[in-house]
């Protein structure tokens, strides 16, 4: 696999266009809900000019710094119980991939309205 990998960034020539960051709190299930990982991001910034892993932190926002990205995982079925917090939180389903939201950001380019949030 990494081979695979490295053989790519050679012949196309790959390199890093944008570096994400964010701090990552991860839960998963206990025996009753085996499967499922809860992760919540907040912190979340880019940069472009140096998208070194060993560059000094600081970036731009990817969101209002008071958003939080919660990502629900499952192998089955999402718990009765997370549904219902989900519920009581009134949190809607919006698919981002936070890499192509910095290159969206960066370039200025139109955010498509199937992935804006419904107030």
């Amino acid at each position: 696999m990494i081979d695979e990998i490295l053989g790519m960034v050679w012949q196309y020539n790959l390199r890093p266009a944008s570096l994400v960051r964010y701090a990552r709190q991860a839960l998963v299930g206990t025996e009753y809900d085996i499967g499922l990982r809860v992760t919540f991001d907040t912190d979340l910034t880019y940069r472009m000019n140096d998208p070194k892993l060993h560059a000094e932190e600081s970036g731009l926002l990817l969101f209002p710094p008071d958003w939080t990205v919660v990502e629900i995982k499952v192998n089955d079925r999402i718990p009765y119980w997370l549904i219902e917090l989900v519920a009581i939180h009134n949190l809607g389903l919006v698919r981002v991939s936070k890499y192509c939201r910095s290159i969206e950001l960066a370039h200025n380019l139109a955010v498509p309205a199937w992935r804006v949030a419904v107030a």
